[in-house]
């Protein structure tokens, strides 16, 4: 499992929480439990953490992997997206906030 979380970037405990949650299945699990994985699995890791960094959290995710319909899968990109825009705008807002108090730093700092 460690070779196989070094060739997809990801800690050896993010890939046993993601297990844990079936987010992502080994291709084989041996009689003593060690669990191997295809190289090509890489992208199944690779598609999730690109949808993390998206927004999209890891029940949406394994709702996506796992199959959803044509209007979930539309719900679940619309609410990401909605999210994304009120982040911009509140992080907008900040922006302006700290410019106006750059602007006026010698009120701040005497």
């Amino acid at each position: 499992m460690g070779e196989f979380a070094a060739a997809a970037e990801i800690k050896r405990d993010t890939l046993v929480y993601y297990i844990k949650i079936g987010l992502v299945l080994p291709a084989k699990i041996a009689g003593n439990g060690y669990k191997y994985f295809l190289p090509e699995q890489t992208k199944e890791i690779a598609f999730i953490k690109y949808m993390k960094r998206c927004g999209i959290s890891l029940r949406e995710i394994r709702q996506i992997i796992n199959g959803v319909t044509v209007e979930e899968f539309s719900d679940i990109m619309e609410n990401t997206s909605r999210r994304i825009t009120e982040d911009i705008d509140r992080l907008k807002r900040a922006s302006a906030f700290l410019d106006r108090i750059r602007r006026h730093n010698d009120l701040i700092c005497g």
